[in-house]
């Protein structure tokens, strides 16, 4: 886990090479585009196509190669996902990988009918990875990676202009010793942040999932939980909208039926997806202070605004 920074910018060099590593033929133009808060990402028009390259900034080779590989896996069985154009381009510093472009644009709005959408092709998703293998081990961010981030990092916030640093990490500390998960329940790979900026509505009316990049082995019902507090909350009264969850989880549940031992651990996942959230942009985010207490505070508020029959609601 690194704080923000500046993204590592292309030369002009490395794209034309990345091109030809690629087989992408003449390039008539690129541009950078805005998406993201860490890798750099392209949009690159040659004589043979569109593509998206991107530049990672920490993943390890091993990490995007796993990547790589689900991604390939999931586009073989039709699952809407960036496919990859060969593996990776690696220069001194950065390692490059090349996909094909999806044409549309973010989804701006996540309508009724479009998160019955996104939960069905969630629902797809999980079908396809039961039991996924990877060859590398892959660390993900469960409860008890950020356990130990929290106890790692928690001096850079502390020593940091945060607003009520002390009191923020002490709320923290104290409820992520409250959680419990269940351990056995369905798993493979999961997304784990589908939100709206990571769906891609295309031209024909078709939604994609993008940036797998942070994915991991695990429990489905956690991926389930983060989607949820994403999009199923009223963002202006920092809650949970037990309507829209509904509508998420019938979906879903028409799909790929959950057990009772998955939603009996849902209320429990979805509150430590808020309290990695508040963590993860108080630190990740600290260079850019305001924006960084802004979300952190806003998960914080979202924790203390659920309540079990919210998050359990029957479907």
């Amino acid at each position: 886990m690194e704080q923000v920074g500046k993204k590592d910018k292309l030369l002009k060099s490395e794209i034309t090479a990345a091109a030809v590593f690629f087989q992408l033929g003449t390039v008539f133009s690129y541009s950078l585009i805005g998406r993201g808060n860490i890798n750099s990402n392209y949009i690159l028009l040659t004589n043979s196509g569109k593509y998206l390259l991107r530049a990672y900034k920490f993943k390890t080779e091993k990490e995007i190669i796993s990547e790589l590989g689900l991604l390939n896996y999931l586009s073989r069985k039709g699952f809407p996902c960036p496919i990859p154009v060969g593996n990776i381009y690696k220069t001194k510093k950065k390692n490059i990988c090349c996909f094909k472009y999806i044409e549309g644009r973010e989804l701006k709005k996540v309508t009724d009918k479009k998160l019955r959408e996104i939960a069905n092709l969630m629902a797809n998703l999980h079908i396809l990875t039961r039991n996924y293998h990877l060859k590398n081990k892959r660390e993900g961010e469960g409860l008890a990676v950020i356990k130990r981030y929290l106890k790692n990092k928690k001096g850079v916030i502390l020593k940091s202009k945060f607003r009520n640093s002390q009191k923020f990490i002490d709320f923290l500390e104290s409820e992520i010793k409250k959680l419990h998960f269940d351990s056995n329940l369905p798993s493979g790979a999961i997304h784990v942040d589908v939100k709206a900026e990571n769906v891609i509505l295309g031209k024909d009316g078709r939604l994609s999932f993008i940036d797998f990049d942070n994915f991991y082995l695990d429990s489905f019902i956690t991926d389930i939980a983060n989607a949820i507090m994403w999009l199923c909350v009223n963002k202006d009264q920092k809650k949970l909208d037990r309507r829209k969850a509904k509508i998420f989880l019938t979906e879903y549940g028409a799909i790929r039926k959950l057990t009772k031992k998955e939603i009996a651990n849902l209320h429990e996942n979805y509150k430590f997806y808020c309290l990695k959230g508040a963590f993860k942009y108080a630190y990740i985010c600290l260079p850019r202070l305001k924006f960084a207490e802004r979300w952190a505070y806003y998960f914080v508020e979202l924790y203390k605004n659920i309540s079990k029959q919210d998050i359990s609601c029957k479907f």
